[in-house]
């Protein structure tokens, strides 16, 4: 079996970091929205870390309480 191909696509900041303000400095926005773009159109996979995840997470608990008694099919 042929190993897969896998090249990683990370925006940071100079010194390495992937989380701060550096994307809202001048001229920041226009290149955190090129690298995202380019990304997104040469990929059909993405993976994100638990800072990144961190990053988008919304605040608050979403309301489950209607799938309470969701009987889901165990299966592969």
């Amino acid at each position: 079996m042929a190993k897969s191909k896998v090249i990683v696509h990370m925006y940071t900041s100079l010194d390495g970091k992937i989380d701060g303000t550096f994307g809202l400095q001048e001229g920041g926005q226009a290149s955190f929205n090129h690298c995202m773009n380019s990304v997104y159109q040469m990929s059909n996979a993405n993976t994100f870390g638990w800072t990144s995840l961190k990053a988008m997470e919304v605040p608050g608990d979403p309301d489950l309480t209607e799938f309470k008694d969701a009987q889901l099919p165990i299966e592969d």
